[in-house]
């Protein structure tokens, strides 16, 4: 029989002590599990375009535990916890930075038991201005084109129209459709008749619809007339007309005036001097006609661009044959309310200078888009037409521009095509200038083949939306490019 007070004894003064020192050892290798070390700086890009940035980083831990690594963006966000890699081992993550600024990337390890490191030193990263985030191409199995764009704040969309052979009534087609701030087509409508129809210029109205004009081959009395029509937010119609002669008439750029109604300004072949000539039209509120006029000389002349003035009149921008310098000249036209004419100057070189938009400046003068046959050429007034200042931008080869917009900052934002920068081939090519006209930045798409931008916008986050055409396999389709602010 065994002893009790014997093994009482024995437990006490030898098992019980290698017990218990197990358990103060085991104690004191948890209480001591160091943190992991500070991770290394995060590396990668140190400046880009807008879009997707991997950074990597990796960090030591002491005890030789796994350890998983997260990083802070700079931007607001930070990482989920990488999956568990060996001490040491490196990990890489992706975050996307679509706005310009510049981002400090910092990175923190954790290991197995729960300890964190400090974070690490930043890394600084640059993203630069007018990035481009996407850029997609839309339409059927034939030719569409696009040529003016708006955005609507409430339905987060870009409202655009063109014109399309791939469906509608017959022929080309007015066409127009949203696409919502990730490309993503929401709706599209076409109008038109049995023959050719298109639209070249969209606007938003006072009710939250649009206005759209270009021409018809469908309606009117001559040829090819003038077409406006009316739509709500939606695209539903709510009126459409036409105006005209025996003859061809386009209308190539809409705004609503502050009465309520809309002038539009193209050419006409059926009114004026000779060859074409600049052919502006008032309606009233239900597209009723107020009155029409025509301007130029015997050649031909062109309006492509009208903005309404701070005193109620029209500044009104195109191309002139008649008149001007060269074999062609800018054509700057300012009308009173009622249409009387108050003003026209030609501005140019002796090149071929063309006029292709026009906008209203931060002090009351004008800046227009066009080009000289080689470069984009922009000029600025004054209220009275006098050049502030002119300015070309380009390349070795041909660069246009179709359309400027202001900028937030007090600058503007230009869109055309070049073939300057990939070979034989257009890009939509897009410019950023300041105020006083220096160069910010350009950028050039990388869609396939020929394409380019007819309209572009500045958008509510600060960024610009783009619309265009460009080829695709066998036909052309509608692009839209999008870019950072």
């Amino acid at each position: 029989m065994i002893n009790a007070t014997r093994l009482r004894s024995v437990l006490e003064n030898t098992i019980f002590p290698v017990i218990n020192a197990l358990l103060i050892m085991a104690i004191i290798s948890c209480s001591s599990n160091s943190a992991p070390d500070i991770p290394s700086i995060p590396s990668g890009l140190e400046s880009g375009d807008a879009g997707n940035y991997s950074f990597s980083s990796s960090a030591t831990d002491p005890d030789n535990d796994s350890i998983a690594i997260r990083f802070d963006w700079g931007d607001g966000a930070i990482s989920n916890w990488s999956y568990y890699v060996a001490s040491s081992e490196t990990v890489s993550l992706t975050h996307n930075f679509s706005s310009a600024g510049i981002y400090e990337i910092r990175a923190q390890a954790y290991d197995q038991k729960e300890a964190e490191s400090e974070w690490s030193d930043p890394h600084t990263l640059t993203v630069l201005s007018g990035g481009i985030l996407w850029e997609k191409t839309f339409g059927g199995d034939r030719e569409d084109y696009g040529y003016s764009v708006v955005e609507n704040l409430s339905q987060h969309r870009y409202i655009t129209v063109g014109r399309s052979r791939s469906a509608g009534n017959g022929g080309y087609d007015v066409y127009l459709f949203a696409v919502d701030t990730n490309g993503t087509q929401a709706w599209q409508l076409y109008f038109g008749g049995p023959v050719d129809d298109g639209a070249y210029d969209i606007c938003k109205t006072n009710d939250g619809g649009y206005a759209i004009t270009g021409y018809t081959f469908s309606y009117g009395v001559g040829g090819c007339d003038v077409y406006i029509i009316k739509t709500n937010d939606y695209g539903v119609l709510d009126w459409q007309t036409s105006c005209g002669g025996l003859n061809d008439e386009y209308g190539w750029d809409i705004e609503q005036t502050s009465d309520g109604g809309y002038i539009i300004v193209g050419y006409t072949n059926s009114f004026g001097n000779g060859g074409q000539d600049v052919y502006i039209i008032k309606l009233n509120s239900s597209g009723d006609t107020t009155w029409t006029k025509t301007i130029g000389g015997i050649d031909s002349d062109f309006a492509y661009g009208v903005e309404q003035t701070s005193d109620g009149g029209y500044i009104i921008a195109g191309t002139t044959y008649s008149f001007g310098a060269g074999n062609s000249d800018i054509y700057l036209i300012k009308l009173g309310a009622n249409g009387d004419s108050l003003w026209a100057k030609t501005l140019g070189t002796s090149a071929a200078d063309r006029g292709n938009d026009i906008a209203i400046s931060g002090d009351g003068g004008y800046i227009i888009a066009g080009d000289n046959g080689n470069n984009v050429y922009i000029v600025k007034t004054d209220a009275s037409g006098n050049i502030s200042w002119q300015e070309e931008y380009g390349g070795s080869g041909t660069d246009y521009a179709y359309s400027i917009k202001p900028t937030s900052d007090g600058g503007y934002i230009i869109t055309g095509a070049s073939n300057s920068f990939s070979g034989s081939y257009y890009d939509t090519y897009l410019i950023k200038i300041s105020a006083t006209g220096d160069s910010l930045w350009a950028r050039v798409s990388n869609l396939v083949h020929n394409d380019y931008g007819y309209d572009v916008i500045q958008t509510n986050d600060g960024g610009y939306t783009a619309v265009g055409y460009a080829y695709t396999l066998f036909d052309y389709d509608f692009s839209m490019i999008r870019l950072a602010p």
